[in-house]
């Protein structure tokens, strides 16, 4: 019988990542021997998935946060230092996969250069889960530093201080499509005309990637993209436009409160700290999903050499999939079969680069045996963290992956176990957004403080406490989600 609580929560997803991403991230998280590490670099012996969640065995990982809390105390230039270089590992991965031609594979050593292209996936992840254990203390920081020097609204202060040192491609993408809705209402022109069907097509070549999930989802088609024109000219596009011009000049405005409140040298240092990880955070899952949207041809061509379809390729472990390219094989019924029970749930331990996979009712009693199921008791009025002010009411919509983006209906109540940037198009659809993780950092408080629309993050169980259609009240002022 295993001993329960040895394992520790990293994060909630609402579904778990695909096998073959999980065993990519199993080689950096849990590899066969550890080298030495950099100061925030993250990697032991063991790493589980199951039930939607990430968890690491709990000795290793307090044992990683205590050694981060220190440096958040002693050394924030380290860690400053630290998050750059995970933008450039990122950085990295978006030019070599730029490199992929669309056809002619039949060239590549295709095992050679699996290796090559997990590289910096495995490095990158390293570091990417740092977030989750530093935003709160520096968020906590931060607001102390802005109580402490009597500013008359710490939160607003804060909300500047905290954007990212420049423009997500979220924003960027929200940017260019308010600059096309202003192009079509200045020159009056039909949505249905060539001039915007252009528009619409190099917005496409920019941005399609975000449709994708990682190694699901979709790529945006023009459909979408009219879809969100249509939605933005409905909106009130100037006072969009504003906000977001707004944004850009972050940096400027965050330079006047940090000297209007005399920060010492060690609080700009966090300021400093804090807009550099919104920007990785945002970046790692966006490179991602790019680098998925890019491999696409890659990926299917390897699919169909392996005797596979894409959606059962992206079951099988990296690992798999190169025993059955070196042997020139193709999948056999069994494997193919055992791959469509990975897609409708499996749980996976990956211990020392090994890797253990149940599906089935063992996928269960494997989660329930580490981890055991988690009791939530039913209440009607729900305390978490107010992420973003404001008041809303509306029926819930629990949102688990891109699947649900178009059960969102224009003021729904989102209710997610956290949020990526592949679950914007419903964001901005929703009257309130509610989480079970997160801090004043994470994705969902961010990108609902530039939408301004209200949220509350970490009421644990949310997503189980709450059915889809139940109408709710979010204070996010107070922190208190209740059923009404």
């Amino acid at each position: 019988m295993a001993q329960k609580n040895k394992w520790k929560l990293i994060s909630k997803k609402g579904k778990n990542f695909e096998l073959f991403f999980v065993s990519i991230l199993g080689k950096g998280l849990a590899p066969k021997k550890i080298t030495k590490l950099t100061p925030s670099q993250l990697a032991g012996s063991s790493w589980f998935q199951g039930g939607g969640n990430r968890y690491f065995l709990k000795a290793e990982l307090d044992k990683h946060i205590s050694k981060l809390q220190r440096l958040l105390k002693n050394k924030p230039e380290v860690l400053l230092k630290e998050y750059r270089f995970h933008q450039q590992v990122l950085e990295r991965m978006k030019v070599f996969v730029d490199k992929i031609p669309k056809k002619g594979f039949n060239e590549f050593n295709l095992e050679n250069f699996l290796k090559k292209w997990s590289a910096d996936i495995i490095l990158a992840i390293q570091y990417s889960y740092n977030y989750y254990f530093l935003n709160q203390p520096i968020a906590d920081k931060i607001l102390t530093a802005l109580e402490k020097n009597k500013s008359k609204n710490p939160f607003a202060d804060f909300e500047i201080l905290s954007q990212a040192k420049k423009l997500s491609v979220i924003q960027q993408e929200k940017l260019d499509l308010l600059k096309l809705v202003k192009k079509i209402k200045v020159n009056k022109l039909k949505i249905e005309s060539d001039a915007v069907k252009k528009e619409i097509k190099k917005h496409l070549q920019k941005y399609a990637f975000m449709g994708m999930y990682y190694f699901r989802g979709q790529p945006w088609q023009e459909a979408d993209v009219f879809k969100r024109l249509r939605q933005r000219l409905k909106d009130n596009w100037q006072e969009e436009l504003k906000k977001i011009q707004h944004l850009k000049r972050a940096d400027l405005f965050s330079q006047k409160i940090i000297k209007k409140y005399k920060f010492t040298a060690y609080e700009k240092k966090l300021v400093k700290l804090m807009k550099e990880m919104a920007y990785s955070t945002n970046m790692f899952d966006e490179v991602h999903n790019y680098y998925a949207y890019k491999s696409l041809p890659l990926l299917k061509y390897m699919a169909k050499k392996t005797g596979l379809l894409y959606n059962e390729l992206i079951e099988a472990t990296i690992d798999e999939i190169m025993e059955l390219l070196k042997l020139k094989k193709k999948a056999t019924k069994q494997f193919k079969k055992e791959l469509i029970e990975r897609d409708k749930d499996s749980t996976s331990i990956i211990k020392k680069g090994g890797i253990k996979i149940v599906t089935g009712k063992g996928a269960k009693d494997l989660f329930n045996k580490e981890i055991g199921q988690e009791k939530v008791e039913p209440k009607e009025i729900l305390i978490g963290q107010c992420a973003s002010l404001g008041k809303s009411k509306g029926r819930v919509v629990i949102f688990k992956s891109v699947a649900d983006i178009s059960r969102v209906k224009k003021g729904n109540i989102m209710v997610a176990e956290a949020t990526v940037p592949s679950f914007v198009p419903a964001m901005e659809k929703a009257a309130g957004i509610v989480t079970e993780m997160g801090g004043l950092l994470s994705h969902a408080a961010i990108v609902s403080r530039e939408l301004g629309v209200p949220c509350v993050v970490g009421i644990n169980g949310i997503t189980r406490i709450l059915k889809d259609g139940d109408r709710v009240e979010i204070d996010a002022i107070k922190g208190i989600v209740k059923k009404i």
